[in-house]
């Protein structure tokens, strides 16, 4: 409701599960017109308690009847992380949202097969959409087949004034001093025209060297 709403609760507190080694919360939230005002309790291993309060503007909506939804999310400790619950969303998900039309969104920071890999191991139903490779790729998935169609418009917009050749040899030639060092080395664009490369090197200091 969007008007006050005294006395609406909920418990939220921080506790780590040994046997999964997941932290959980529980605490307490007080919704009203225009904050949502929360605490959370967290006991440290030495014993110690700490207990902190927030309060963050917030606006909270009337659930609108069968109307369809647009929602985005991120994958990796966003959406990912508790199979469980991640099968309670999609139970939610199909039985009260897709049928009605709505649009579900990935945006990860993910490369584009890393993602699918997600999709085509049950993991993960496929998207309307997937937003991927820190937002330089968007794929648009074929809900029969789960075929994935890259964007052309965004595609060609980030390809314009690039000259694949010459940013691929130097490249090449930056890397090759380091090369004994480089786990991992695909330039994407010889697979699927994007001009992009994903790097893998065996310590940070290596990293850091490339940058």
């Amino acid at each position: 409701k969007t008007e006050a709403a005294p006395g609406v609760k909920l418990e939220i507190l921080l506790y780590q599960d040994k046997v999964k080694s997941k932290y959980h919360w529980t605490g307490e939230a007080v919704f009203d017109a225009e904050t949502i005002t929360y605490k959370y309790k967290v006991v440290m291993q030495s014993g110690e308690v700490k207990v902190e309060d927030f309060a963050r503007k917030c606006r909270i909506y009337p659930k609108k009847g069968d109307s369809a939804i647009f929602l985005a999310t991120d994958l990796d400790g966003t959406l990912l992380g508790d199979d469980d619950q991640i099968k309670n969303f999609f139970t939610v998900w199909n039985d009260e949202y897709r049928k009605r039309g709505s649009c579900l969104l990935y945006n990860t920071g993910r490369p584009f097969h890393s993602a699918l890999d997600l999709i085509t191991r049950d993991v993960l139903q496929a998207p309307t959409a997937l937003i991927c490779s820190e937002g330089t790729e968007i794929f648009w998935f074929d809900g029969e087949n789960h075929t994935a169609v890259p964007d052309a418009e965004w595609r060609k917009k980030l390809n314009e004034r690039w000259n694949w050749p010459k940013l691929k040899d130097a490249v090449n030639q930056t890397l090759r001093p380091l090369r004994s060092n480089i786990t991992k080395f695909l330039p994407l664009a010889d697979d699927n025209g994007q001009p992009m490369f994903v790097l893998a090197a065996n310590s940070r200091n290596v990293s850091e060297k490339i940058l």
